[in-house]
């Protein structure tokens, strides 16, 4: 009995002595790869803070994406991103000023919540769009519980089989396109469009419509309402993802990013870079900021985030 016990303390302190090597390996093999293309394709950018008197912007089509670097050409100009966390302090006070004005969600709606989180499939999620009154709250809820269905295969094929098969669930959207104005909604909602396109590798019935719905309301509500890190991350993934390049909404999230980047992790800082970079739209000073973000929070990204990041830059 000794001497299992014995052994048994032995494979367990082995099993931990292998677990922080393979840890202190994978960081190892990291910082060899992000040195590695920093100096074969002059990414320096990416993880070293730039000096004060650079800057980078983006050039090259589609088909090349580098940055260059250019001298700035007036250094009394006003720092953007000082001006945009005033106006993300601001947008907050206004958010919290609405928000108590606002009422809250019923139980009904909480209820009718909990019912589209349990529904299975499909069908299950359709007989009760047909049972119960779907407004533009539970919309979003809706599309999310979609979009998770397509990493079923039978569920994906579904779709793929009939395009008509979310034409109520669309036209539910067009129809309550004016209400939908909260940001986590139309977040979810583009993201969850996006990945079923993706899924299905074929586009949504009306789906043109549908992205200028999207685009028009969240334009709207970046006037007024403050995107959290996640909720930029959904917008510009989907968007570039759709291969959806849109001048005016990302130089609008552009100033979401750049007032809440603080808050974005690893995930949030690979997907927003990789979205700006897909659609060749040039944000200099993002791509800057982030770098340096990058770089503090360089222990805590994975290998996809690694290789999204490098891409972009």
């Amino acid at each position: 009995k000794i001497i299992s016990q014995n052994a048994t303390r032995i494979q367990l302190a082995d099993a931990k002595k292998s677990n922080t090597i393979m840890k202190l390996l994978e960081l190892f093999v990291l910082h060899v790869v992000v040195s590695f293309y920093s100096q074969r394709y002059n990414l320096i950018s990416a993880f070293i803070t730039p000096p004060p008197n650079i800057k980078y912007h983006f050039e090259g089509g589609s088909e090349q994406r580098r940055y260059s670097v250019t001298k700035k050409e007036n250094q009394h100009q006003p720092n953007k991103l000082e001006e945009n966390r005033e106006r993300n302090s601001s947008l907050k006070q206004n958010q919290t000023r609405s928000l108590s004005n606002n009422i809250q969600p019923s139980d009904s709606d909480n209820d009718l919540k909990q019912k589209i989180r349990k529904c299975k499939n499909l069908e299950e999620l359709f007989d009760l769009q047909h049972r119960e009154d779907i407004s533009h709250i539970h919309i979003s809820f809706c599309w999310n519980r979609v979009s998770k269905y397509m990493y079923d295969r039978l569920e994906s094929q579904k779709v793929q089989n009939n395009s008509n098969l979310l034409k109520p669930l669309v036209k539910l959207t067009l129809d309550s396109s004016n209400d939908l104005n909260n940001p986590e909604s139309l977040a979810m909602i583009a993201h969850a469009v996006a990945r079923i396109s993706y899924r299905t590798r074929k586009p949504i019935i009306n789906s043109s419509e549908l992205w200028k719905v999207l685009e028009r309301n969240i334009l709207v509500a970046a006037r007024t309402e403050t995107f959290n890190s996640i909720d930029c991350a959904n917008i510009l993934w989907a968007f570039a993802k759709m291969k959806r390049k849109t001048h005016q909404l990302f130089s609008a999230m552009e100033s979401q990013v750049l007032s809440s980047i603080d808050t974005f992790n690893s995930q949030a800082i690979a997907n927003t870079v990789w979205s700006y970079a897909k659609v060749g739209h040039s944000a200099p000073e993002l791509f800057d900021t982030i770098s340096c973000k990058a770089i503090e929070k360089l222990d805590t990204f994975n290998s996809q985030s690694i290789s999204n990041t490098v891409w972009a830059y």
